[in-house]
């Protein structure tokens, strides 16, 4: 087995948590400039045991790691737009479900993504 078979996966989401993004789709090539600490962040994790994900719902990886050798970011181990198996996840749209369901309805009233204020659950 090699050494990063035996690594642990940490999926990252690039819009709205490496890059800035503001709910509008600009194409496939146009991805927002680095979150402030996202350098910082990706060092950290690369000297961790997990290898370092970026899921994407974008299809062309050459747009991405243009994207963070132009911003001279840590390469990720990976990138792709499918799930992948890992240990966490982190995306901006994400709700954490903690097994009750009771629980996830009163955090889907709360939900709000941080680049936009709205509440898009709370009639439900």
């Amino acid at each position: 087995m090699t050494k990063s078979a035996k690594k642990r996966r940490i999926c990252i989401d690039l819009d709205g948590v490496l890059a800035r993004y503001d709910g509008v789709w600009r194409g496939e090539a146009h991805i927002g400039k680095p979150m402030p600490g996202a350098r910082g962040f990706l060092e950290r994790m690369k000297r961790t045991e997990f290898l370092v994900v970026v899921h994407t719902s974008r299809t062309c990886k050459r747009h991405v790691l243009a994207w963070f050798r132009r911003n001279r970011l840590p390469l990720p181990d990976d990138v792709t737009h499918k799930k992948v198996i890992a240990t966490a996840y982190i995306d901006d749209r994400a709700v954490h479900f903690d097994g009750s369901f009771d629980r996830l309805i009163k955090d889907l009233k709360k939900f709000k993504v941080h680049w936009n204020k709205e509440r898009p659950f709370k009639d439900i």
